[in-house]
């Protein structure tokens, strides 16, 4: 699934070599000019100085080549996201599902889907009432079609992954996108105040938990009405056309914390996926069993002391220490599995990272790369558990690529967890004070 022009994840010891390199290089250069211009009595000692610097950056910069080769390369294709899809055509609409039975309001969402072999995608009404589905989109598997719900990150729209939906609709699921809550406030109304994360103190940190598990259960509960929704806008024949007892539910950010939530709330949730959000409330206590797959951005074990720390960043230790060791406990279970995609970012779990805003982050990972595993690996869960389906990727020792680590594989990174101590009270920061439905 990598790309031919990736380099790989920081090839190198000192990642941020290639830039001291510039930088020495950029010295030497000035030195020279200085002496050239004006001249000096240590002259000498300038030239010495010139000398060492333009070496030691040229050495910095020439054993960095590849990754700014990589880097370079990266620049000119990551304009898109790549084409890795699957057998079927994809429509993509926006559908408006009216308030009625089951629902109070109305609820916008995106839905992706395969088509049907033969449909032209120039039938398809760009906006609707209730989508248009049809078992003949997957020929190869004569069953309802699978359901995957997606909930976007904290002020995120529905389309903020539309390039890992539409992948996803290609191999034959239909995927339903909601906006996140704060967008969907009515026209002229003051919409919920966005999640503010302040860890100033204990207390502090506790009212975070609190707010972010209540937006998760609400937001769980907008994404699970699509299912009576469809019901009701599909009739008799909804479970005929597509699979409403056993769906999937996949979000990123404070979305994937209302997926978790989403496989608590409902029996019809059989597969939960958590893009990079932090959990709270009962699945921060790991309560639950369904299956359920956590990617994350890379990063190491949080072994700093937070007593030690500075004040400012005291309890943003602790509390990445209190999900760390719930990453840890839930390694022992089944069907649970905790990817570290390394040189990825919090916006590589989206569409976001391609923007040129994170241009920076390109220099050490491509976004391009991270994107088909995640969608490799969003596939061979939900082909697991929605279909049935083997899925090696999933379950085999470590990970086919070279950024990704397998967490259930990693006797290493468990120990070193365990070794990282912890107090009662901290593992239970992230769970919400239950003050408020």
């Amino acid at each position: 699934m990598g790309s031919m022009f990736d380099f790989g994840y920081d090839p190198f010891p000192f990642r941020g070599g290639w830039m001291a390199g510039l930088v020495l290089l950029a010295a030497a250069a000035m030195i020279f000019a200085w002496r050239r211009m004006f001249g000096s009595p240590g002259a000498r000692a300038l030239r010495a100085g010139e000398l060492t610097l333009a070496t030691v950056g040229g050495v910095l910069v020439l054993a960095n080549g590849p990754l700014l080769c990589g880097a370079a390369l990266r620049l000119l294709l990551n304009r898109v996201p790549p084409a890795d899809r699957g057998p079927a055509a994809v429509s993509e609409a926006r559908v408006v599902f009216p308030a009625g039975v089951g629902a109070s309001s109305t609820l916008v969402a995106q839905v992706f889907r395969p088509l049907a072999p033969g449909e032209d995608t120039a039938s398809v009404q760009p906006t609707m009432s209730c989508p248009k589905l049809s078992p003949d989109a997957n020929p190869a598997d004569r069953r309802p079609l699978p359901l995957i719900l997606y909930i976007p990150h904290s002020g995120g729209e529905r389309t903020d992954n539309r390039s890992t939906a539409s992948a996803l609709a290609s191999h034959g699921y239909v995927v339903i996108a909601i906006d996140d809550l704060e967008r969907r406030a009515p026209t002229g109304a003051a919409g919920p105040r966005p999640l503010e994360f302040n860890f100033s103190s204990r207390e502090a940190t506790r009212r975070i938990a609190d707010l972010a598990d209540r937006k998760a259960r609400r937001e769980a509960a907008d994404a699970l009405s699509v299912l009576d929704r469809l019901e009701v806008c599909l009739g008799a024949k909804a479970n005929d056309v597509v699979n409403l007892q056993r769906v999937g539910v996949w979000g990123f950010s404070i979305g994937g914390a209302a997926a978790a939530q989403a496989a608590l709330d409902s029996r019809r949730v059989v597969a939960a996926v958590d893009e990079d959000g932090t959990v709270y409330g009962r699945p921060a206590r790991g309560e639950g069993s369904t299956p359920s797959m956590l990617l994350l951005e890379g990063g190491g074990v949080e072994r700093r002391n937070p007593a030690a720390a500075p004040a400012r960043v005291e309890y943003e230790i602790r509390v990445g220490q209190a999900e760390q060791k719930l990453w840890r406990a839930n390694l022992h279970k089944p069907d649970h599995y905790t990817f570290i995609v390394h040189g990825a970012v919090h916006e590589s779990f989206s569409d976001l990272i391609f923007d040129r805003t994170f241009l920076r982050n390109w220099l050490v990972s491509s976004p391009t790369v991270v994107r088909s595993e995640r969608a490799a690996y969003l596939l061979a869960f939900f082909d697991k558990y929605l279909r049935g389906y083997p899925a090696p990727l999933l379950d085999r020792a470590g990970s086919p690529f070279g950024n990704v680590q397998s967490l259930r594989a990693d006797a290493a990174w468990a120990a070193a967890i365990d070794a990282v101590p912890i107090t009662p009270e901290d593992r239970r920061l992230l769970w919400s004070g239950g003050t408020g439905p």
